[in-house]
């Protein structure tokens, strides 16, 4: 087996097979292949077999042939390898390539990679690591304008400690960029806590109006009836009808159907919107909607009942 690591038309074979044995000799096979290897085409399958296998032996020695081998081709097979292996020494690899990258994909594919790399640093324990390299990461993603990585990058920094990222999670969901700002919210909801209600609808009164819509989405099913008269205001001073309609969803949801009242009030001269609204109405579980509906619609001008609603 030795021997067909070292030969250029044999090497994937074998490490693939040795990769398929999995065996503390199969990763010191592959070490000690490595080692004597003088192509860089058995270099390629060698080192591709050790990240496969995770080895985290061979680290510096990988590094070593990024030296030796500058062509796209090894560059990329040693990312993915380290990227595997996640030891700490590979950093300043990774965070070169980030550099060269501008932090936006490339050839290389260096956003994704190192986002697989400071993954594999969390899964070996290296959380301190990790986090050093992320936040360079994220920082770096602001700066470039880089929303992929900022994306990721914020992903692993909350799983960590989501607590020291609660300002970056908030800051993000004033982002236009809607699968961001939607991103921010789901981790609020998995590590944000119940002060956070507050904060959001204070960002949301002075947003666009996709964020406000985001926002009271996501109070709509995290929220609570503690926040019902600050939604209710906010849907007061609105005049997009997509904010409003998405206010009146969650104050019909966080009221358990019990602000019919305040759904029939918010009817105007938009039938399709008016018509949502009663959509809105009529999946209400209240038992009183019918009397609600009864006793508001006595208080609307006899001209305009028909348009509101048809009984």
């Amino acid at each position: 087996m030795a021997n067909c690591l070292t030969n250029d038309n044999l090497a994937d074979a074998a490490a693939r097979t040795l990769v398929s044995i999995r065996t503390s000799e199969s990763a010191t096979a592959l070490e000690k292949a490595l080692a004597a290897s003088t192509t860089e085409k058995t270099a390629i399958a060698i080192v591709t077999a050790l990240g496969d296998l995770k080895v985290a032996n061979a680290e510096n020695a990988i590094l070593d042939f990024t030296k030796k081998y500058n062509s796209d081709a090894f560059q990329r097979t040693a990312l993915i390898a380290l990227s595997k292996i996640g030891g700490t020494a590979s950093a300043s690899l990774f965070q070169n390539k980030l550099n060269d990258a501008a932090y936006s994909y490339d050839k290389f594919d260096a956003v994704g990679l190192g986002i697989d790399y400071a993954q594999s640093l969390i899964d070996n324990k290296h959380d301190q690591d990790a986090i050093k390299f992320l936040n360079k990461f994220f920082q770096e993603s602001q700066k470039a304008k880089s929303i992929n990585g900022q994306f990721a990058s914020l992903k692993l920094l909350a799983a960590i400690n989501p607590g020291k990222q609660q300002k970056n999670l908030l800051s993000a969901v004033k982002s236009d960029n809607g699968a961001y700002r939607n991103l921010a919210l789901q981790l609020l909801g998995k590590y944000g806590k119940g002060s956070d209600a507050k904060s959001l609808l204070a960002l949301a009164s002075k947003g666009t109006p996709e964020v406000q819509e985001s926002v009271l989405n996501y109070l709509a099913h995290n929220g609570s009836a503690s926040s019902l008269n600050a939604i209710q205001a906010l849907v007061g001073k609105t005049t997009s009808p997509v904010t409003k309609l998405a206010g009146l969803s969650a104050i019909n949801k966080l009221s358990q159907g019990k602000e019919t009242n305040t759904l029939i009030q918010a009817f105007d001269a938009d039938q399709e919107f008016n018509n949502s609204v009663k959509a809105l109405i009529l999946s209400s579980k209240d038992a009183n909607v019918i009397n609600d509906v009864n006793t508001a619609l006595a208080s609307v001008d006899d001209s305009k009942k028909f348009s509101y609603w048809i009984y």
